[in-house]
């Protein structure tokens, strides 16, 4: 006959159920199975592996990690009725990438059922799914979402905003625009992009999407009015998005803003030819950033100042470059005289080097191929 009893061990003091018996005529005494541990009086079961028998696996944990975050934004309660069946679209989409007639089968492997409190999940619910978000005021869900970010989070709204712009590949029936080259050389239909996202988590607070053959400083003209509406103060943007209409626009609006400028030969000329490379390679100007050390110099311009930016590994890569090609134009070598600088113009209230590390360190701006095929950091000379 079995019973329960307490064995004392260095880590604690465990449950047992044991049995006697005889053997040589000694009573001794067996371990038929281990309960658990005694804690303070409770039983704390253990369960044997042995016993554990695996019947179905599905996928979790990267869902409830996407789920609560999406919780924490309201998104679960942002298309009232249909939001769950949003969620899971979305959901697949940012794990699996699925077609709406491959998510029948895929869903029923993972635990979004559950999780998102579902049972119909046929592609023609789907579809009408997609007739429905086809159907709404997306100005006014976008409001929702930035207004639920700044009460959630507590960005400050002094915090930067960053704009780029990016282009993708687009064969729809009703692109009727001009094939024009993408950025890895093939010419095909493209859309571009823009993109607006706080600059202190980078989360996103705005995106339209616009015909390829569309210039990005035309985008930029045409975001501009919607940035005032955020009330965020200041607005990065790269040397591609710059115009000189668009700065003058800036300062109509009362919004401060920070931008490459692409350099020109009346900017080589009032600058950098008045500028000797000794006066600016020097500590007095030098700005240490993540990955580089560069420096900069500011000068009044317009309604603000341009910083004259000189990077000597970007001068050494291009001399580099030009003088080993088999010939090279006397224009060509006139030119090097220009090699590694850039320009930036802010309107913000703040010092150089914190006008330029903003500037170099937020990640919107434009990966060059030298950083992608890193030989040197991300810049713009």
């Amino acid at each position: 006959m079995s019973f329960i009893r307490k064995i004392k061990k260095k880590s604690g003091t465990y449950l047992a159920e044991v049995e006697n018996y005889r053997e040589d005529g000694k009573v001794k005494q067996r371990v038929l199975n281990y309960i658990g541990i005694d804690v303070e009086g409770s039983v704390h079961r253990s369960v044997r592996t042995s016993n554990i028998n695996i019947t179905e696996v599905k996928e979790y944990l990267n869902f409830h990690a996407i789920h609560t975050v999406a919780c924490e934004l309201g998104f679960d309660s942002l298309f009232e009725e249909k939001s769950n069946y949003i969620l899971l679209m979305v959901y697949s989409h940012l794990v699996e990438e699925l077609s709406i007639n491959k998510m029948k089968d895929w869903i029923h492997k993972t635990e979004l059922p559950s999780l998102l409190g579902i049972t119909d999940v046929g592609s023609n619910t789907l579809y009408k799914v997609l007739d429905y978000l086809d159907s709404l005021n997306w100005d006014s869900i976008n409001d929702k979402i930035v207004k639920q970010w700044f009460s959630k989070y507590r960005e400050s709204k002094n915090t930067a905003i960053i704009i780029d712009v990016t282009d993708t590949y687009f064969n729809g029936s009703q692109a009727e625009w001009k094939k024009r080259k993408g950025k890895d050389g093939k010419y095909d239909k493209l859309v571009q992009i823009g993109l607006a996202v706080s600059g202190q988590y980078g989360f996103p607070l705005k995106h339209q999407m616009y015909e390829g053959n569309i210039g990005n400083t035309k985008i930029m003209s045409d975001f501009i009015s919607d940035i005032k509406m955020t009330g965020l103060k200041t607005v990065i943007i790269d040397r591609g998005m710059t115009s000189i209409d668009n700065l003058n626009e800036f300062r109509e609006l009362g919004v401060e803003c920070i931008a490459g400028i692409k350099s020109n030969q009346k900017l080589e000329k009032d600058f950098i030819d008045n500028l000797s490379r000794d006066e600016i390679f020097s500590k007095k100007h030098m700005v240490k950033l993540k990955d580089t050390i560069i420096y900069a110099k500011s000068y009044k311009f317009m309604h603000g100042n341009i910083i004259v930016i000189y990077n000597p590994e970007i001068e050494v890569h291009q001399r580099n470059k030009l003088l080993s090609k088999d010939k090279y134009t006397e224009n060509e070598i006139m030119k090097m005289k220009y090699y590694g600088y850039s320009f930036i113009f802010h309107s913000t209230n703040s010092d150089t080097t914190e006008v330029v590390k903003k500037y170099y360190e937020t990640n919107m701006i434009r990966n060059t191929k030298l950083h992608e095929n890193k030989i040197l950091p991300n810049f713009d000379g």
